[in-house]
């Protein structure tokens, strides 16, 4: 009896694979998003072990998607990003459905990254009208705002005309903004938090989960669409003033800690007022929602999001290898 060899792919073998492109990464999602609406794609509730101090963490998220099972592994630890390394690093374990054998182990820091930003830039194409320009606020300076700033730049390349960017570190803000500005984007440093929210259409919520909610009602008047990348950044009236709560998951509003969560668990939304990413896609013309609604988008990782990724890079490694 014959046994497929176990494949390992770097991150190197990722990039090559060309699944991180924003065109197909975006791609990947949609169509996932599609397979979990009609039912053949589906997570399991993460597993979380705490080992120290807040933040510092490893996380199990198992999905299925078609005929593949996979579980993302992510460490994390908010210590290191004082020592100049990533604050979590994470792979993908992609198991054959049927018969249950380990296929591949895929280093997936990246497609954690790329994922998000291919989410949030779905979330823009189908909330957002992308016909006139837009600005942006960003809270975080860090590589998933940067990652989902330059996503939707390359496919709507005139859609982003200003970014205002705040970050506790200026340096890191200031890298960004200059960043941004080589892609021909206007942007520049915001003074305050409230600078880089205040009267922006869209704004993206990315720092490394705050301890006590800082956006409130009167900073988000006028703005059309909240992403939040990262946890508890939005007060309780935020969210409950708030027009339109959109997530990837309902299950996550039962034990997950982001703010449109909480809210739910308050009582202060309702939760069969959620709703979901995939159902919006197909058939949400967004020129025809009105003007001054405001939608707040849980951006929460699926762990399909991830096992869809690496294993579009691993087929691709086995197809090129004749396998």
């Amino acid at each position: 009896m014959s046994v497929s060899p176990l494949t390992v792919l770097s991150a190197d073998d990722v990039r090559e694979s060309g699944v991180l492109g924003p065109a197909v990464a975006v791609d990947l999602m949609r169509r996932t998003l599609a397979a979990k609406r009609a039912g053949s794609a589906f997570d399991s509730p993460l597993s979380t072990l705490a080992v120290g101090e807040p933040g510092h963490r490893f996380v199990a998220h198992p999905a299925s998607l078609e005929d593949i099972v996979g579980v993302k592994w992510i460490g994390a630890n908010p210590e290191n990003l004082r020592h100049g390394r990533p604050r979590a690093s994470a792979s993908v374990l992609l198991s054959d459905r049927q018969d249950g054998r380990s296929r591949a182990v895929v280093e997936a820091t990246s497609i954690s990254t790329v994922r998000t930003a291919a989410v949030g830039a779905l979330a823009i194409e189908s909330l957002v009208p992308t016909s006139a320009p837009v600005s942006l606020g960003v809270v975080g300076a860090g590589v998933s705002a940067q990652a989902l700033v330059e996503t939707v730049i390359a496919l709507h390349p005139t859609l982003v005309e200003t970014v205002a960017v705040f970050d506790v570190d200026e340096k890191a803000a200031d890298r960004l903004v200059q960043t941004l500005r080589g892609h021909g984007v206007g942007a520049n440093v915001a003074a305050s938090v409230e600078r880089a929210v205040v009267s922006h259409e869209i704004v993206v919520l990315a720092t490394s989960d705050a301890v006590t909610p800082y956006v409130t009602p009167e900073m988000v008047v006028g703005v059309r669409l909240v992403i939040g990348i990262s946890l508890n950044d939005l007060t309780e009236a935020a969210v409950r003033t708030s027009e339109r709560w959109v997530t990837t998951d309902r299950q996550l509003l039962s034990y997950d800690l982001s703010s449109t969560a909480r809210a739910v668990r308050a009582g202060a939304v309702s939760a069969d007022r959620i709703e979901l990413l995939e159902d919006l896609i197909p058939d949400s013309p967004p020129g025809h929602r009105p003007e001054r609604e405001r939608i707040v988008f849980d951006l929460w990782g699926l762990g399909m999001f991830d096992v869809a990724l690496a294993a579009a890079a691993w087929r691709r490694q086995e197809r090129d290898h004749g396998r």
